[in-house]
């Protein structure tokens, strides 16, 4: 109340005056400043939290320089009403600092988020030296690999391309990068290159092959003249090693091949043992001539032969004619 007095008049002032609860500037719940990986294809929530006695105004500022106040939509951005910033399908051009501004009557606060390229592809293990793998066995060639989203892909010595997950014929990439092959053969040895890449790099693995095979070998053969008896079978034998597995076969005097499997096989009067061995029962002249065996697989081939000698049986015949 203020009173003036004079002597003609006299002026009296009342003023009321209300007395409000003094706004502060808003607060940040959390952190000032964030780092965050972006992750390329899924979508992304960065959190700006305040709190103050008077609800602050929020708005987002990407790294562009362009303004997002709440409720509003740009390009993959959208600035929710809850003062979070959505980003649809983000990619490499996303990576950048985003700015989020509360203010109210007290005062400006400020949280900043920078979101940084995720990590490349990268492969842990590592081939020092060849991976040896016995003919016709199973061979795994690993590939551990890490960076979402990750792609995976081996290139095979042919120069044909897999990607994770595929299987082509004997060829399989294994959910966890794990390259099989089954049965392997000669024709699978040389270099393999396994290659994971994601949007931020990529990174390469080579390894070399050596598929173990040998060339077949008789170890066990006829000799090179064979003298039948009439009445006495002839065993004429055969048995060869090497990898992958050897194949064997007969060649009669007649040219009939006659190849050797796992069960006894039985032509006219020739047996063939499962292992190689040509049993020649009860011979006579006409089977007399050359017997070859062959042994063969994809590395090689081997041969020996014998010459059937029947003059004994001829012999024998001759004899037995004189005396009728």
């Amino acid at each position: 109340v203020a009173k003036l007095h004079s002597q003609l008049f006299r002026v009296q002032l009342v003023v009321n005056l209300d007395v409000k609860e003094v706004v502060k500037r808003p607060q940040i719940r959390g952190s000032k400043t964030d780092s965050l990986s972006l992750t390329v294809g899924n979508a992304m929530t960065l959190n700006c939290s305040l709190e103050g006695s008077t609800l602050p105004h929020i708005t987002w500022i990407l790294p562009s320089g362009t303004p997002l106040r709440s409720g509003a939509r740009f390009s993959k951005f959208f600035h929710r009403p809850d003062g979070s910033l959505i980003i649809s399908n983000p990619s490499i051009a996303e990576v950048g600092m985003y700015r989020c501004l509360g203010h109210n009557s007290g005062g400006l606060v400020e949280r900043t988020i920078t979101l940084s390229p995720g990590r490349k592809a990268e492969i842990n293990n590592i081939y020092n030296s060849p991976v040896s793998v016995m003919n016709g066995e199973t061979l795994l060639l690993h590939c551990q690999a890490s960076g979402e989203p990750l792609r995976l892909a081996w290139t095979l010595p042919s120069g044909v391309v897999l990607n994770r997950p595929q299987r082509a014929g004997r060829y399989a990439i294994l959910p966890n990068g794990t390259l099989a092959i089954h049965q392997v053969s000669v024709y699978d040895r040389g270099g393999y290159v396994c290659r994971a890449a994601n949007e931020f790099g990529s990174s390469l693995l080579s390894v070399s092959v050596i598929v173990i095979a040998y060339p077949p070998r008789i170890t066990s053969g006829p000799p090179s003249v064979t003298y039948a008896k009439r009445g006495v079978a002839v065993q004429l034998n055969c048995v060869a090693t090497g990898i992958p597995k050897v194949e064997v076969a007969w060649e009669t005097p007649d040219k009939a091949r006659l190849a050797v499997s796992g069960q006894p096989r039985l032509f006219g009067n020739k047996y063939i043992h499962p292992q190689g061995s040509l049993i020649i029962q009860n011979p006579t002249q006409k089977d007399a001539g050359i017997y070859r065996c062959t042994a063969r697989n994809a590395i090689g081939i081997d041969s020996k032969a014998t010459f059937l000698n029947g003059s004994g049986t001829q012999k024998i015949s001759v004899s037995m004619f004189l005396l009728l």
